[in-house]
């Protein structure tokens, strides 16, 4: 009788050890403390995309800087944008493995005070030198939110622009 309501104690323990650690990890947390109270959010966009040309043996990519300043009617969309979408844990949140993978497409940093997000186009997000997770299934949701952010910078002048041959044509990594 002894053994087996250690038995059930065990198993009740487990079962609260895994409840709490799938709300830990699938708990939502806001975009919208990523934009420092009166803060200037400065946005770096690096375009690896289709417009990447082949000259004399180099890809060339496009990086383009941007500043938002507070009170700005684009600083008012973006910080909408960023409050209509949440990111949450993941298991490489608690890992010293901070790499994120990028798509094909373009990545994205935000900075604004001392904070830093940087989405590449893929699930995986790095937010203040940690990786979370955007969306819950699949790479849409990252995607939808860089396209909404890349939608308004669209149509701003970028602070600089430079173009620049970034590695041998060939090589696989980006």
């Amino acid at each position: 009788m002894k053994k087996r309501k250690q038995m059930i104690l065990a198993l009740a323990f487990a079962l609260a050890l895994i409840i709490l650690v799938s709300i830990v990890l699938i708990w939502p947390l806001s975009f919208s403390n990523i934009i420092s109270d009166g803060a200037e959010l400065r946005i770096v966009v690096v375009d690896i995309s289709n417009e990447i040309t082949y000259d004399n043996g180099q890809v060339n990519q496009c990086t383009k800087e941007f500043f938002l300043y507070p009170n700005s009617s684009e600083f008012i969309q973006m910080q909408q944008i960023l409050t209509s979408y949440t990111y949450h844990r993941s298991i490489r949140t608690f890992s010293s493995n901070n790499s994120i993978l990028i798509g094909d497409r373009y990545y994205l940093d935000l900075h604004s005070g001392v904070n830093l997000m940087i989405t590449g186009g893929t699930n995986e997000i790095k937010v203040n030198n940690r990786v979370f997770c955007i969306g819950y299934f699949g790479n849409n949701t990252a995607v939808t939110m860089m396209d909404e952010i890349k939608g308004i910078l669209d149509k701003l002048e970028p602070y600089w622009e430079m173009n620049i041959g970034v590695f041998p044509a060939g090589n696989t990594y980006r």
